[in-house]
């Protein structure tokens, strides 16, 4: 998932943002990696239309921040959601402890207010490898994407002020 922090960054252009607190330069957003996922790997799979955020916010950020994926639970309705990561197909049928028909992305309903979000490593590698394909030709083909990916990938590479010595 942080690899499409990056492209998620070369996807929606480097503006020149930077922390104020810090001072340092901000390339990645969550809104830029929801984007990315939306538009891109929603071409490869609709289901990152309606579920890549919240693939986003259990998957990436959980495990990021906290070594874990995150279980969310919504204020409206009581309800939680975690992850049942595993390396099937796209659709498939777990087996024990779960013994359910699964498919990469669609939320589960466990009972008792609580779902879980089955994550396939094995498709989101497939669907990282063939959204960087169809990403690498839309940039062949659109020179505002061509743009925003070189000023930002010319960005990556300027030095950061430090004040760690060597």
């Amino acid at each position: 998932m942080l690899y499409v922090d990056y492209l998620g960054a070369l996807y929606s252009g480097y503006n020149g943002r930077r922390d104020v607190r810090t001072g340092k330069r901000i390339f990645t957003s969550g809104k830029y990696a929801k984007m990315f996922l939306n538009d891109i790997f929603g071409q490869i799979d609709p289901n990152y239309i309606k579920y890549g955020a919240l693939l986003w916010e259990i998957y990436r950020n959980g495990t990021i921040h906290l070594y874990s994926p995150k279980i969310l639970k919504d204020l409206n309705s009581n309800r939680t959601i975690g992850w049942i990561a595993h390396k099937e197909d796209r659709v498939c049928q777990l087996g024990s402890p779960y013994n359910f028909l699964t498919t990469h992305l669609v939320p589960h309903d466990l009972g008792n207010n609580r779902w879980s979000q089955p994550i396939s490593i094995k498709c989101l590698y497939q669907d990282l490898v063939s959204g960087i394909d169809k990403y690498a030709l839309l940039i062949s083909t659109d020179c505002k994407l061509q743009s925003r990916f070189m000023q930002t990938a010319d960005a990556l590479v300027d030095p950061e002020d430090t004040t760690l010595t060597w």
